[in-house]
């Protein structure tokens, strides 16, 4: 019985990750999510914080697998699954308008103490706890590995009004 429990409680997270990934991959130019994948630039392997939408308009020029969503989202999800790296150079990052993740062990400290401490220490939380935004005073080297940690705890994190900005939910608990 406790085995049955256990495989239904992995099963339950891999289609949280899946319904997740699927809806942060499917944003579009009004809706643009952002996404951590690894990447191989000049032969070393790092991670990259990108939106997908962007991701999505510079393979569809470079790989004709991602010519479609259903493709792209195929595609990306196996990349992320499997920790395997998109081939990229320098340019392939500035016109994506992708940036290396930096590991800050600050924030990953913060991250230790819990989801709802972490998106207050670093968020203004709405009123109706409906959405937050990036506090103004957070240092922009923090950035990455800020949305290294909501994108590994499915947590939808977009830019608007030129803010980052998340559903104070996770996409699925």
């Amino acid at each position: 019985m406790l085995a049955y429990i256990i495989i239904l409680s992995v099963l339950g997270n891999l289609n949280c990750r899946d319904l997740y990934l699927n809806k942060a991959l499917e944003s579009r130019n009004i809706n643009q999510y952002y996404i951590v994948v690894q990447a191989e630039l000049n032969k070393t392997q790092c991670e990259i914080m990108v939106l997908s939408y962007n991701l999505h308009d510079y393979l569809k020029e470079k790989d004709r697998r991602c010519d479609s969503m259903d493709q792209y989202k195929k595609l990306i999800k196996e990349k992320i699954d499997h920790k395997e790296a998109i081939l990229l150079d320098k340019p392939a990052l500035r016109k994506m308008q992708a940036a290396l993740v930096k590991e800050d062990s600050s924030v990953m400290a913060v991250a230790s103490k819990g989801k709802a401490y972490f998106i207050n220490y670093y968020f203004n939380v709405s009123s109706l706890n409906t959405y937050a935004r990036l506090k103004f005073d957070v240092a922009d080297e923090k950035l990455t590995q800020i949305v290294k940690t909501l994108f590994e705890w499915n947590y939808l994190v977009e830019i608007v009004e030129g803010n980052l900005q998340i559903n104070t939910k996770g996409y699925c608990e």
